[in-house]
């Protein structure tokens, strides 16, 4: 069983532990706008046509009568299906030759081998499950190619992820998370997309069975394609609504390419408005620095006047106390020592020595010299 289902990791009933992963749960709980994360907002319904096996042999299915409402494909079946796509169209044994019914058959097979093999599903009701998986799968995928294609700055994968779900749910619900998580990164898958982009051709319908694209025509990821299976490709009716999500997303693309234009010029104004304010900034800055050195120099020049001014001071000062000293010494020497008290005769004799000590003059010299003097007085006398 575990080789049957590589895609699921063996029994499909305990795959959700495997494949609910991280991104999932981020998904479901990520905006208001997506669905309650309880289980039953995991269970996705999908009005298909229940027609059993003798209905579906006798061509009895389009009876009035013969279809009812079945019941809602549980997230755990879509998986099963998903991985029987991707199984059944690489398998080698199988080849590119199959017919719409057999594929369908064996994806009918395979689903019941791999979930339930008393399942009520019939392969009607698995294929229209996938064809309504194919097709949102494939739209959401180009929604969200187109949105990564605008790289918008400061969004990371998540956000871009978010953003696709909107663009989706403008017109639906957006249901297959869990289907797209494993289809993402299929070469399968992605060549698939790849082909339902190239221009449309014309092919003869095939009398030998229903003219319906079938998936394992569609890629064969071990082998280039041949010849043969070329000739077999005819795009499905089905694939339509991808071609109207494609003209959507290049409107998305072209109105995302203007606002980054827009943006752009936005960018270059704002980086045109800063260099112009650093410009100004500098020169402030350059005048700032300019005055700064002019009130340096002029407190040089102050501190130099004072300082000279100072010095003049100091200098006039010094005359005062100079001037001061010698009419103060003037006035000793020539006081009369006989007018004065006997007290201060001595004191301002004293004195009137230390001056003439003082201007380098010999006391002694010069009272000889008075004394000679007095006598040559008194004798002329």
């Amino acid at each position: 069983m575990e080789g049957q289902f590589p895609y699921l990791g063996g029994n499909a009933h305990t795959s959700q532990l495997c494949m609910d992963t991280d991104f999932e749960l981020d998904l479901q709980t990520a905006d208001r706008e997506l669905s309650e994360p309880n289980v039953a907002s995991q269970i996705i319904v999908e009005e298909v046509e229940e027609i059993n096996g003798e209905q579906f042999a006798t061509g009895s299915a389009n009876k009035k009568g013969a279809s009812h409402r079945g019941k809602a494909f549980l997230p755990q079946e879509d998986r099963v299906i998903v991985s029987g796509w991707l199984n059944i169209s690489t398998d080698a044994c199988t080849g590119a030759s199959q017919t719409s019914n057999a594929f369908y058959a064996r994806l009918h097979k395979y689903f019941l081998d791999n979930w339930d093999i008393n399942s009520s599903r019939t392969q009607v009701s698995i294929q229209n499950r996938w064809t309504t998986i194919r097709k949102s799968v494939s739209k959401f995928t180009g929604i969200l190619s187109a949105i990564q294609r605008r790289n918008e700055s400061g969004k990371n994968d998540l956000d871009k992820i978010k953003d696709a779900i909107r663009v989706y749910e403008q017109s639906r619900p957006w249901q297959f998370s869990h289907c797209w998580e494993i289809l993402r990164d299929e070469p399968k898958w992605n060549n698939f997309l790849l082909e339902c982009s190239q221009p449309k051709q014309s092919v003869k319908e095939n009398q030998s069975g229903p003219a319906v694209e079938t998936p394992t025509t569609r890629a064969q990821i071990e082998r280039p394609e041949g010849r043969d299976s070329v000739k077999k490709r005819r795009p499905s009716v089905e694939e339509s609504g991808s071609s109207v999500a494609v003209d959507m997303l290049q409107k998305i693309h072209n109105r995302g390419q203007q606002l980054d234009e827009i943006e752009q010029k936005q960018k270059e104004e704002l980086i045109s408005i800063e260099r112009a304010k650093f410009e100004l900034q500098q020169r402030a800055l350059l005048a700032q620095i300019e005055q700064g050195e002019k009130k340096i120099e002029l407190q040089r020049e102050i501190s130099r006047d004072k300082r000279e001014i100072s010095l003049e001071q100091i200098k006039l000062q010094r005359d005062i106390m100079e001037t001061n000293r010698f009419q103060t010494e003037a006035q000793i020497m020539f006081t009369d020592l006989n007018s004065v008290l006997p007290s201060v005769r001595y004191w301002i004799s004293k004195k009137q020595r230390d001056i003439l000590i003082k201007e380098g003059i010999n006391p002694n010299a010069v009272e000889s010299t008075s004394g000679a003097t007095d006598d040559q007085t008194k004798g002329d006398n």
